[in-house]
């Protein structure tokens, strides 16, 4: 909620928001065209989502000749009380799953009005004692997920704050405020923060690593301990994700005492290591953004084996392919054997994996068994921590780059683009042993079958949405694969083979291709 001095610079700083919020989501747009990697785009395509549909409104009561007063100013209050009038602001305010997320008051609002759910209040307006008391009080209630109130003050209302702290915390026993009084125990909020950071650093040193290591050393030596304290939080994924729910409460517990550094400084040294943890962690994490960067990370002599082709192949992303069947993987395996911090390399290359198989299942889901595989090596890796068992899981992980290697480029092999790749191995799914004429003549199926659907769509506007252009899709897909003219050989293919495979295709083009020139393989 921003609180502002009058109606008229309510209305006017409605404005400002507005033309930086646009502002905000052309250059997140941008960010999702320029992502690196699939998961990325996710990440900046929710942020636009979630920017594109918030809502910031002016509530402000109505007054005599209003129209007259904001037209003065250069400004139209007509649309502003449109929305106030014809909607229930207050309700839809309220419900924290509702995008009305930003209330730019001057007056209304500041008191007898409850949200637990409103975590900062923006003050840019002389407030004294019990207003003040009660406009603070909208910021300070309990709510799931939220651990304090945050006042931004841009008036300068602190002396007024402590005097109105003064008269009225300890009075007005049975007034409206009575529940409402801010949060003063700070004694308690101190408790609360050290109890947070005891129990992160509990949970590391049972993983093996002692925070000392961090804390007393200096230097190299300081730069050396953090690999083996993230060490030993990537012991499995259970222990990595508490460590980061713990470090997150420390976090959120210190930002309770923002206003209080003379009751963090105690605990400095031992939040400044937890954050060194948290943030080399997430640095690793950056690592894997691919398979070839992460076997380059583990050992500095892979970089000489992996030869990089800036032809364009067929089905390749970019304009570089990797080509890694030349990394010695004993190599790999021996250096792996002599690392002081397995478990984190192991969670690299797991994690380089994973996002290598969702992009090829994505593209191809006949791949989905290489996923249960991976699925299978991982729960047995989080099943056991000793030794053995991790060294077992990097060698499984290190074959599984190669099988992924091998078919991430049975493409070109089959001398077939990724998206043709995906409709030929559907084709084939229900058939064995098919002779090199059968097998030529579906590649051929598969090329043009793909072409002409495209085609088809390029005619057809938001085509899954009406059951229609959804049934015309259906029926022409069916309708090709059965023709003797440009259909599957009818000698290795009846007609309930035709009636099966034009089903699996259509799910595959529903899923894949939301428009002609909007799916996984488009340039």
């Amino acid at each position: 909620m921003l609180v502002c001095l009058d109606k008229i610079t309510a209305v006017r700083m409605h404005g400002l928001i507005d033309k930086y919020w646009k502002q905000a989501i052309q250059a997140q747009k941008q960010l999702v065209k320029q992502a690196a990697d699939e998961q990325e785009e996710v990440e900046h395509q929710q942020h636009l989502q979630w920017l594109e549909s918030t809502e910031y409104l002016v509530v402000i009561s109505e007054a005599q000749n209003e129209v007259k007063t904001f037209k003065d100013w250069g400004l139209d209050i007509i649309p502003h009380r449109q929305v106030i009038k014809s909607r229930n602001l207050e309700e839809e305010f309220k419900n924290e799953k509702h995008p009305f997320r930003l209330a730019i008051v001057c007056a209304m609002w500041l008191t007898g009005f409850d949200v637990p759910s409103l975590a900062t209040l923006y003050i840019d307006k002389p407030l004294q004692g019990h207003t003040l008391m009660q406009a603070i009080a909208r910021a300070n209630r309990v709510h799931e997920g939220k651990n304090n109130g945050l006042l931004i003050d841009y008036n300068g209302i602190l002396t007024s704050l402590r005097a109105a702290l003064a008269r009225y915390s300890r009075a007005e026993v049975g007034s409206e405020d009575e529940s409402i009084t801010p949060y003063n125990d700070l004694n308690q909020l101190q408790e609360d923060y050290a109890i947070a950071l005891q129990s992160c650093i509990d949970h590391i040193a049972n993983l093996g690593f002692d925070l000392q290591e961090l804390l007393e050393t200096e230097g190299f030596d300081k730069i050396a301990a953090l690999p083996s304290a993230v060490n030993a939080v990537s012991t499995n994924d259970e222990s990595r994700a508490r460590f980061e729910v713990l470090a997150r409460e420390v976090f959120k517990k210190k930002q309770a005492l923002i206003t209080e550094p003379k009751l963090t400084a105690p605990y400095q040294g031992r939040y400044n290591a937890i954050e060194q943890i948290y943030k080399h962690l997430h640095e690793q994490h950056k690592i894997s953004l691919d398979i070839n960067a992460v076997l380059r990370s583990l050992q500095g002599v892979v970089s000489e084996f992996i030869n990089v082709d800036t032809s364009r192949l067929p089905g390749a992303e970019s304009g570089k392919t990797y080509d890694i069947s030349n990394i010695d993987f004993e190599l790999l395996k021996a250096e792996f054997a002599n690392s002081q911090t397995k478990n984190t390399s192991v969670q690299t290359l797991k994690e380089a994996v994973e996002r290598q198989l969702q992009r090829m299942v994505q593209r191809n889901p006949s791949r989905i068994d290489y996923y249960t595989r991976y699925q299978q090596v991982i729960q047995n890796y989080n099943r056991e921590t000793d030794r053995v068992a991790i060294e077992q899981t990097f060698e499984e992980l290190l074959q599984l780059v190669k099988d992924l290697s091998e078919e991430d480029t049975r493409a070109v092999r089959e001398g077939l683009s990724e998206e043709h790749l995906a409709v030929f191995d559907l084709l084939c799914s229900s058939k064995d042993n098919l002779d090199t004429r059968i097998r030529n003549r579906v590649k051929q199926v598969s090329q043009s079958l793909i072409e002409a659907v495209k085609s088809q769509l390029q005619q057809l506007e938001n085509w899954r949405d009406k059951e229609s252009t959804r049934a015309t899709i259906k029926s022409f897909i069916y309708d090709y694969l059965y023709s003797e003219d440009t259909g599957l050989p009818v000698d290795a293919y009846d007609d309930s083979d035709v009636d099966n495979l034009s089903n699996i295709v259509f799910l595959h083009i529903y899923q894949q291709y939301k428009s002609a020139n909007k799916h996984p393989y488009a340039a």
